[in-house]
Formats: structure tokens, sequence, C-alpha cells
């Protein structure tokens, strides 16, 4: 029986494990573009372009309508007729009704733009708006892709933060027992003891923390990448080997110049101005004149009786023509036409900005970079300096050359070294990202 609970509860465990997704960097970011309700919405926002494009278009399509229209007059209209025109005495008139008591007309319309330039500039426009929302998908995602990257690399420094502490509380622990041995004899004091119990405990509220944190870290990723916060993830990627593929990457920084055409902002800067430039067309060419023609065909039925056949039947009227409207005077149109302008120098002013905007962000960021790499190898020496004088304190003390405050000082010191040398790796890595973010390779 004790087996079979034993079995099950390894099974749970098995299944539990399983259940975790396993995500490297790369796919996190797959999986954010794919999942992100952001990206989603900027797509909805294509959608949305397309269908305003069409509507464009259909705007310079002819139109055909239809219409059927039946009136019963309950009481025909009357007027007044002077009897003096049929020869009758002045001054006096006859009250005469005029129609039928049926009346049903069937029309047919139809419209066509032949020249008008508005409806052009219009379509073209529409092309421009769309490559601007796809472009603003770009920008959306790329974005995204940023963001994602530093919370992943947040989520697994904290990761390797809490790794080097359980090794830590591991030690130390067993330091601990070695200690109160030596005390159980009489070789110590119980002040030593007390002073590794204290640095245990706070090791252990450390690691609590930073267990706490990662928990944390791994829901703001998820919520991030659009993921549900009740799946369990698991990072695949291993802090060091990220760094040293960055370091071994070495990106020139030199090689590597700025080009803002690559950034996905450019790209949405520049069809925003292309827009504007547009609207600026549509409105100058609502100045010129427009054509239009036009057709109606209508049939009229009117009757007493509608099914009595001996009376008239449909009566027909065809009617063709053209509309040429030549703006005289628009007052409004002149202040459209400021307006217009004034979008289009501030797009003009937005586009100097991103330019200033992002010269600075590369140039940040690439002294970001460097300091960074410089700063793994100095944190890495001293971290291996602070393990060698933990090592030699340690075999000091048990050799009996050596005080407990010697020890506690070199512990203090290898996990200061140890803390900015895992800082050091988490800078590196974002400086890393913001460095490719500035070059345009998000």
């Amino acid at each position: 029986m004790k087996f079979i609970h034993l079995t099950v509860i390894v099974l749970c465990l098995s299944l539990a494990v399983n259940a975790q997704r396993s995500l490297s960097l790369e796919e996190a970011l797959q999986y954010a573009v794919q999942n992100s309700n952001n990206v989603r919405l900027a797509q909805m926002d294509l959608t949305d372009a397309e269908a305003q494009i069409q509507e464009v278009r259909a705007s310079a399509i002819p139109t055909l309508a239809a219409n059927v229209q039946y009136q019963y007059f309950i009481d025909l209209p009357k007027s007044l007729l002077p009897l003096s025109a049929f020869g009758g005495p002045e001054g006096e008139f006859a009250v005469v009704e005029f129609g039928l008591k049926n009346n049903l007309t069937a029309t047919l319309d139809a419209n066509a733009i032949i020249f008008d330039p508005s409806v052009f500039v219009g379509l073209k426009a529409a092309k421009v708006y769309r490559e601007l929302v796809v472009k603003q998908i770009d920008q959306t995602k790329s974005e995204l892709r940023y963001n994602v990257a530093k919370s992943y690399l947040a989520a697994l420094i904290a990761q390797k933060n809490k790794e080097v502490l359980d090794k830590n509380i591991s030690n130390l622990e067993a330091t601990l027992n070695e200690t109160q041995a030596f005390y159980k004899e009489g070789f110590i004091e119980k002040l030593d003891v007390d002073r590794l119990e204290l640095s245990l405990n706070n090791l252990r509220a450390q690691a609590e923390n930073v267990g706490q944190f990662i928990v944390l870290s791994h829901n703001l990723l998820k919520f991030q990448m659009g993921m549900p916060l009740t799946e369990a993830i698991e990072l695949a990627d291993n802090i060091d080997i990220l760094v040293g593929n960055t370091l071994v990457e070495d990106i020139n920084v030199a090689e590597n110049q700025l080009d803002i055409t690559k950034r996905p902002e450019y790209d949405v800067i520049k069809a925003g101005q292309t827009l504007n430039e547009m609207n600026l067309q549509s409105i100058k060419a609502g100045q010129l004149p427009s054509l239009y023609a036009f057709g109606t065909q209508q049939l009229t039925l009117q009757r007493d009786n509608v099914f009595d056949g001996d009376q008239p039947g449909w009566l027909n009227a065809t009617i063709v023509g053209a509309q040429l409207k030549i703006p005289i005077f628009d007052h409004t149109r002149k202040y459209k036409l400021q307006q217009a302008e004034v979008d289009l120098q501030k797009t003009q002013i937005q586009y100097e900005e991103f330019v200033n905007a992002t010269n600075l962000e590369y140039a940040n960021a690439k002294i970001s970079y460097l300091n960074a790499k410089r700063n793994v190898t100095t944190s890495q020496n001293s971290l291996d300096l602070a393990q060698s004088i933990h090592t030699t304190t340690q075999v000091k003390y048990r050799e009996g050359v050596g005080s407990s405050l010697e020890v506690t000082q070199a512990e203090a010191d290898l996990y200061q070294a140890q803390g900015n040398y895992i800082t050091s790796l988490y800078d590196l890595l974002v400086a890393k990202t913001d460095l490719e973010k500035a070059l345009g390779k998000f």
C-alpha cells in the first residue's frame, strides 16, 4: 500500500514538472509576438485600415440606386381655374382636381465620377495609411521584443542569484556544523557559533526574498508575453552561457555605426510625413473643378384603379447629364490648409527630434556596453580574489591561527563580490540589449 502511495506521489511530481513550459529567450520572444494583446490590437488596426482603403476605393466607383414610391391620394390636389379663361364671367373660379388616386413611380439613378482630384489623392493616401499601420505593427513588435528580453534577463539573473545563495547556504551550513562540533569540544567560543548562525539566517532571508522576486519576475514576463499567469514556466537559457556568447561575439562598436533607417520609428515617422503631405494635397485639390456624370430612368403609373388594364400604362422618362462643380469661394479651406501645413511642420520637427534622440541613445548605449564589458572582467577578478581570501581565512581558522571575525569579514566580502559579479553579468546583457535596440536590431 505504501508503495502505491509513493508511486502516485512520484507520478504527480513528474506531471507537475512536465507541465512547466521551458522557454529560451528566443522562444519567449516568438511566443510574445504571436500572443501579445498589443500586437493583436495593432493587427486589428491593419484590418481597419484595409476597410478604410476599400471605402475610399468604393467612393470612386459609379453608384447605382433604385427607388420605388407609391402614393394614394385620399383627396386629390385641387386648384382654382378662372372661368373667364373658358368664356365664363370675370372673377369667378372653378375648383378642379388634378391627378389620379394611385401614383406608382420606379426610379433608377446612376452617378459616376469623371474627374475629382480629391478622390484620386485620397486613393493614394489610403495606400500610404496602410503602410503606416504596417510600420506601426513592426514598431509594436520591436518594442515588445525589447521589453520581453529585458524581463527575461531580469528573471534569469534572479535565478542565478538564487543558485549562488543556495550554494552559500549549503556551504555555510556545513561550516556551522563543523564549528558547533568544535564548540562542543571547547576549542572555540559560543560567539563564533552565533556569528555563523547570524550569517546563515541572513542568507536564508535573502534567499527567500530572491525566491519571491523570481515569482514576481516570472509573472511580469508572462504578462508581457501574453501568457496566462497560471501557466508555469522554466527559463531554459543559462546566464553564464549568454554572457560567454556576448563576450565572444564582441560587438565591434566602431563597425556598427548607427543607421537610423533601420529603426522602426523611422519608417513610422516617414509614413506619417507622407500622409500629412497628401492631406495637404487633398485640400489643395479641393480648389480644382470636379466633373460628374449622372443618369436617371423613371417609370410612372397613374391610375384611379391600379389593376384596371384599360387605363393608361407606364409612362417612361430618361435623363442623362453631367455636373461640373467649380469652387469659387470657400473660406474654410484657407484654415484647413493652415492646419495641414502646421501638421506637416510638426512631423518634420518630430523627425529631427527622433534623429537627435536616437543619436543620444546610441551614444549612451555604446558607452554603457563598453563599461559593462570592463566591469565583468573587473568583478570576475574581484570575485576570484575574494574566493581566495575566503579559502585562506577558513584554513587559518581551522588551524587555530585565525579569528572568527576574519572568517566573518571574508564571508561578507565574498558575498559582496558575488553580488557585484552577478550584477555585472546582468548589466552586460542589458547593455547589449540596449545597444542592439539603438542599432535597430530588435
